[in-house]
Order: C-alpha cells, then sequence, then structure tokens
C-alpha cells in the first residue's frame, strides 16, 4: 500500500503527466465539435472573406463585421487550404480545439514557473488550475463557434507573449520574442490590448514594489505596439468603420453605468458559479444580483488600505490588488467604452479576464490552506470534483453550438432572451413554412412596450408581417408592411437580422415594383439600399446589390463591373455569373 502511495505520489508531481493531462482532457471535452458541419451565424462572412483571399491574398485585411482580423482571416485561409471545401469545417474546428488546449498547456507552464513571494504552485495545484480554466463552460463560445477563432488564436499568442515576458524579466531584458507575440495577438483580435496592465502587475507581484524605470524598459516595445492599435482603433471608431460612438443623455450614461456594474458582477460570478450558460448573449439574473458581487470585487480595491497587519495588508496590496485590476483593465474594451455585439454581455468575452481570476484564486487557496489542514487535505478532491462539474457541464452544453436552430432553441426558453434571439428564432419558423409559429413567438415575446422603444422589434415586427403575407399570397397587402420599412428612417436596422431574410425584404419589394408597376427607379433604389446596408457584412454584398441597381436601371457597363468584382469574390455564386453573362450579353448589343 505504501509503494502504491508513493507511485501515486510520484505520478501526480510529474510534469510530463499533468501536461499531457491538460491537453488529452481538453481535447476530449472539446472534440464533440469536430462533427458539427454547418456555419453558425457570422461563420459565413468569415467563409466568404476565405473565398476573396483567394482571389486576392491583400484581402485578408478587409474588415469582417467592422473588425480587421487579418491574422484570424488568414488561419482560416490555411485551414480551406490544407482541408479543402469539402472538409474544412472538421478542420476548423480542430484547429480551433488545438489552440485552445495548446492555451491551457501555456497556462499550466506560467502557472509552474511563477513565484509568488518566493511560493510555486505544484504540479498537481496547476495541472488542476489549468484544467479548470479549459474546461470552464463559458469557453464554448470561443471555441466552438468558428467565427471566435480570433478568440482562440488571439488568447494562445497574447498568454505566449505574457509567458516570454515573465522568462525576460528574471534576466531584466526587454523581451523582442514577447513583444511580437503581442502584436500577432492584436492581428488576430484586439483583446489583448491593454497587455501592458498584467505584465506590469506581474513586476508588481514578483518584485513587491514599484519599479517605474524596470517598467518602462522592459514595457516599451509593448506599450509602443498598444499605442498605434489603440489609435487605429479609435480612429475606427470616430470615423464610424469601427464602432458606434454614442451620445450619453444622463439617463442613458445612468444607464451604461448600471449596465457596466452589472456585467463585471456577471462575468466575476460566473468565472466561480456558472450556473445555467445560455447562447446568443443572454439575459442573466442570479439570485445574488452581479452588480452586488461587482461592489464587492471593487471594494477588495480598499482592502489593502484598511488592513492593519503588515503581512495581510503585504498579500493583499501585492496578491489581490493586481488581479483584481487585471480582470477590471481587461474587460474595460468590452464593458466600459463602446458597446460589443448584440448587448454588453457574451459568455467569449470572458476568455481572457478570467483566466486572472482562476490563477489569482489557485494562489490564495494554495498559500492560506496549508495541505496539513482540514480543509487543505481535502482541496484536492474537491478540485478533481469541480474540474469534473464543469467538463460534464461542458458536455452538456457543446450540442448548444451545434447549429443555429439549436442555440436559438435554447436562448429563447429564458424567461428574457435576447431580442436577436427572438429574431432569429422566429425566422426559423418563418423559412419552414409555420408562420403561425412565427408571429406567435414574434408576439410572445416581444411586447407592443418591447416594440415601442426598441425600433429594432418594431421593424422586424412590420418586415415577418409583410413577407408572410408575400408568402400567402397577399402582396399588395404585405407591400403596405414593407413600404413603411422602407420610408422610416429605422430601415438600416434590417441589415442588424439574419442576413438572407434581411435580403428578402429588399429583394421582394424591388420585384413587386418591376412587376406591378414597372418601376425600375424604384427597384434600383431598394437594390442600391441593400449594397450600402449590407457593405459592413461582406464586399460580395455591396458588388452584387450595386449591379442589381445597376442592371435594373439599364446601366449594363456598370452592371459588368459590379458582378465581375462580385464573382470574383465569389467564383462559386452562380446569381453573380448569370447575371454578368446576361449585362455582358445586352452591353454587346448596345455596342452593335
Amino acid at each position: 500500500m505504501k509503494k502504491i502511495r508513493q507511485l501515486f505520489d510520484a505520478v501526480l508531481s510529474a510534469e510530463k503527466f499533468w501536461l499531457a493531462g491538460v491537453f488529452i482532457i481538453t481535447f476530449a471535452a472539446f472534440a464533440p465539435a469536430l462533427f458539427f458541419k454547418e456555419p453558425l451565424f457570422d461563420d459565413s462572412f468569415y467563409i466568404l472573406n476565405v473565398l476573396s483571399v483567394q482571389t486576392s491574398f491583400l484581402r485578408i485585411f478587409d474588415p469582417v463585421l467592422k473588425l480587421v482580423t487579418p491574422l484570424t482571416s488568414l488561419s482560416l485561409y490555411a485551414d480551406w487550404l490544407l482541408w479543402g471545401q469539402k472538409h474544412f469545417f472538421f478542420g476548423a474546428h480542430l484547429t480551433n480545439i488545438l489552440l485552445h488546449c495548446g492555451t491551457g498547456v501555456l497556462f499550466y507552464l506560467f502557472l509552474r514557473s511563477f513565484k509568488w513571494n518566493g511560493h510555486a504552485l505544484t504540479p498537481a495545484w496547476a495541472g488542476m488550475t489549468a484544467l479548470i480554466f479549459t474546461l470552464h463552460p463559458q469557453r464554448v463560445e470561443s471555441v466552438v463557434w468558428l467565427s471566435e477563432r480570433k478568440d482562440c488564436l488571439a488568447m494562445f499568442l497574447g498568454l505566449a507573449a505574457l509567458f516570454l515576458f515573465w522568462r525576460a524579466l528574471q534576466k531584466e531584458k526587454i523581451s523582442w520574442g514577447s513583444a511580437l507575440c503581442f502584436l500577432l495577438s492584436l492581428l488576430a483580435k484586439p483583446m489583448w490590448l491593454f497587455f501592458a496592465v498584467p505584465a506590469a502587475a506581474l513586476i508588481w507581484m514578483e518584485r513587491r514594489s514599484f519599479q517605474w524605470k524596470l517598467y518602462l524598459k522592459l514595457l516599451f516595445p509593448s506599450l509602443l505596439i498598444s499605442g498605434l492599435c489603440g489609435a487605429f482603433l479609435l480612429w475606427g471608431i470616430l470615423s464610424g468603420s469601427g464602432g458606434t460612438a454614442e451620445m450619453l443623455t444622463p439617463a442613458a450614461l445612468f444607464l451604461k453605468i448600471e449596465t457596466i456594474f452589472y456585467n463585471y458582477g456577471n462575468y466575476f460570478l460566473r468565472t466561480f458559479l456558472p450556473g445555467n450558460i445560455y447562447p446568443l448573449y443572454p439575459y442573466y439574473d442570479p439570485a445574488i444580483h452581479p452588480r452586488w458581487m461587482a461592489l464587492a470585487g471593487a471594494a477588495l480595491l480598499l482592502l489593502p488600505f484598511l488592513a492593519r497587519k503588515k503581512e495581510l495588508q503585504s498579500g493583499l496590496f501585492f496578491g489581490v490588488l493586481p488581479i483584481v485590476i487585471c480582470f477590471i483593465v481587461c474587460l474595460v474594451p468590452v464593458v466600459g467604452f463602446v458597446r460589443v455585439g448584440n448587448t454588453d454581455f457574451a459568455d467569449r468575452y470572458s476568455y481572457l479576464p478570467s483566466l486572472f481570476l482562476v490563477a489569482g484564486s489557485a494562489f490564495l487557496l494554495k498559500l492560506n490552506l496549508p495541505g496539513e489542514s482540514a480543509f487543505g487535505s481535502w482541496l484536492p478532491v474537491l478540485g478533481l470534483l469541480y474540474c469534473g462539474g464543469f467538463f460534464y457541464q461542458t458536455e452538456q452544453y457543446i450540442p448548444v453550438w451545434k447549429n443555429g436552430r439549436t442555440t436559438t432553441e435554447r436562448s429563447v426558453t429564458l424567461p428574457y432572451p435576447n431580442c436577436n434571439a427572438v429574431i432569429s428564432r422566429a425566422i426559423q419558423h418563418y423559412n419552414d413554412g409555420e408562420f403561425d409559429k412565427a408571429l406567435e413567438i414574434s408576439q410572445k415575446k416581444f411586447t407592443e412596450k418591447d416594440a415601442k422603444n426598441n425600433p429594432l422589434i418594431q421593424v422586424f415586427k412590420l418586415s415577418l408581417q409583410g413577407m408572410i403575407l408575400f408568402q400567402q399570397g397577399k402582396p399588395d397587402e404585405g407591400i403596405r408592411y414593407l413600404n413603411t420599412i422602407y420610408m422610416s428612417t429605422h430601415s438600416g436596422l434590417v441589415a442588424d437580422f439574419p442576413i438572407d431574410f434581411a435580403q428578402k425584404i429588399f429583394t421582394t419589394g424591388a420585384e413587386y415594383h418591376l412587376r406591378k408597376y414597372n418601376d425600375r427607379k424604384g427597384g434600383a433604389n431598394l437594390y442600391l439600399r441593400c449594397s450600402v446596408f449590407f457593405r459592413n457584412h461582406s464586399q460580395l454584398y455591396e458588388a452584387f446589390y450595386a449591379g442589381m441597381a445597376a442592371l435594373t436601371e439599364e446601366n449594363y457597363p456598370e452592371a459588368v463591373k459590379q458582378f465581375r468584382l462580385a464573382h470574383q469574390l465569389d467564383p462559386r455564386e452562380k446569381r453573380c455569373l448569370q447575371n454578368l453573362r446576361y449585362a455582358e450579353n445586352k452591353l454587346k448589343e448596345q455596342k452593335k
């Protein structure tokens, strides 16, 4: 029995065992996603970008959904070349999972090398901590959704930059390898924009003093890169190409501040108690309101100044405080500056900030709960159960991300689901010909008050009613609803709907005006608005509908130009090729 115990202890203290364990267990947890074969929401825009790269390599710098992520586009293009169209989804999912597994391994190596007040985590502690992070159900959105390749890639490169910085810190030398990894991470996604903060926190925690000269020396390359990237992003926001700058009235400002506190509490709470996880930017209201959790987290900032014992004050000041600061600052781009995505909260945004909470909690527990104490001796068992619970929850949650139908079905079960989930579900019923169900879910989930306060909901309800009437053979009634949208100042909100349905709203109206009244000017106007509204989604849509507008007005030279560009962007699109040939023939007839 003694020999078995010694062998068990030897295995638990072996680096290779935990390195392999973190990689294999994480891979096993996410392996079911390898067999998902359908694009999910934003995936189609990244696939279009991959196809456009085939015609011109420089298109990796084209913005996809208003975000310039050339390294992400390049990595997806590499998957396309390696696996081909037939096996692209398998290969792309595999790359996402391998990047996440690599992040887990890097996290383990970092936890083993980092010393907090002279103490390091044992292999077992570091391995368990890395698994808690990688198996957390909030990781599913980042790993399983192909559009979030940018998350997986940026996280891996950013953590590599932090690890290399930590190693160079021991020699007090600038790590150019760290600066390069940091730059590459920003080209995948600017999630590590404030890299200098966790890097400075390492100096703060390891040296236990403020060494500004050392800080500026070692972080000079990273600070320079952050400044340039930040200036570029700010220019994008102000110019309207990278986001929307909102005018904040006092009431709107109060709501924004309240939302920030709500979301900080949400992320903090879910890191430790994930509870029910829902996709598509969920509404979430736990029993303990997360705003109080956020206030509790903010109160931690005051503890170092209130503590009387020097040891406690030192631990809080050089331990808890930098961890909380890293958590808060790394969430700032998501909840503190501009609105991100369809709402301020999404599970994938927890990828980076939760890293610091998990690592900090591991060190705090290890240093304050000796192994010989009653609780300390049971802590490894509790940690194992914690990991097992996360593994099970992740396995149950992954199938939800199999396709758009499964995600929206899960989301609309919430008492107050995100409106985009309701819109997606209603459109699925519409596409299936279940018009009564489509109307029922929009009326049930969207009250009159919701429609009055939210122009997006107003526009959707009108669009859905009009499109259903067209499908039911009542175009003269349906066009009344669609014309209301065309004349509305909020007509551009149609671009926020699922792209196939959004296009039909304008093309249906254009075809009606052409067929009913031979109104070429009105039809061309609707096609041109399609070109303008959907240009942020893809250059393909911009070119195709500009071509349709020119074709409708019999401007064949412009039609040939636009359809030729659209065909280059996506050679598989048959409509582009057909319209291009038609416009070319008409142009030849004109010249004769």
